[in-house]
């Protein structure tokens, strides 16, 4: 008796999306020659965000709902900035799409960051699908990152970094469909 083994996952879809939605996104609004757009969009960030946990991967990936965005252990560099990831907090949601063309490789990428204020203190969480021509397997990644304006000095990058080396297809495609709704909101 042979054992059969579950289908791989198919990424080229989501590989395909991550690639077309970012390059849309960059000739649409950027100038000739820009790789990278930013764009700030008056899509409601709670219905973004309620659309992003209705998949259970990318639910994992966001901060739950009242967790603080300070660092893991605060001290006298990075105090506790009293900033919580909650809907009341939540004043605003971007979008960043860029993409690189070479010689050997093609990469895209494509960010949502939400921004929350609490105590004229402002903290972002950020959401990002990353793809590339060179990813073992072709498998793209979905990460978070969190940034505290507090915090940003020479050589600070973000803190509550998380990686989802291997997210489903799924969960890849349901991120840029909230992603065009932000687009599609600005």
């Amino acid at each position: 008796m042979s054992k059969e083994s579950a289908p791989k996952p198919d990424y080229a879809v989501a590989r395909a999306e991550i690639a077309d939605f970012a390059r849309n996104v960059v000739a649409i609004s950027g100038r000739d020659g820009q790789q990278s757009v930013a764009v700030a969009s008056s899509a409601m960030p709670r219905v973004a965000l309620v659309h992003l946990r209705e998949e259970p991967e990318i639910d994992e990936l966001l901060l739950p709902d009242g967790a603080s965005m300070s660092i893991a252990h605060p001290n006298a560099d990075y105090p506790d900035l009293g900033i919580y990831a909650k809907n009341r907090n939540l004043h605003g949601v971007w979008l960043r799409a860029t993409q690189w063309e070479q010689s050997t490789e093609s990469a895209a990428e494509v960010e949502l960051s939400f921004d929350y204020v609490q105590r004229q203190k402002l903290a972002v969480q950020t959401l990002s699908a990353y793809s590339s021509s060179s990813q073992v397997g072709g498998v793209p990644t979905l990460a978070r990152d969190v940034w505290a304006a507090d915090y940003a000095e020479s050589g600070y990058e973000g803190h509550q970094q998380e990686l989802l080396r291997t997210p489903s297809p799924e969960a890849l495609l349901a991120f840029i469909s909230v992603c065009r709704y932000v687009y599609d909101n600005r």
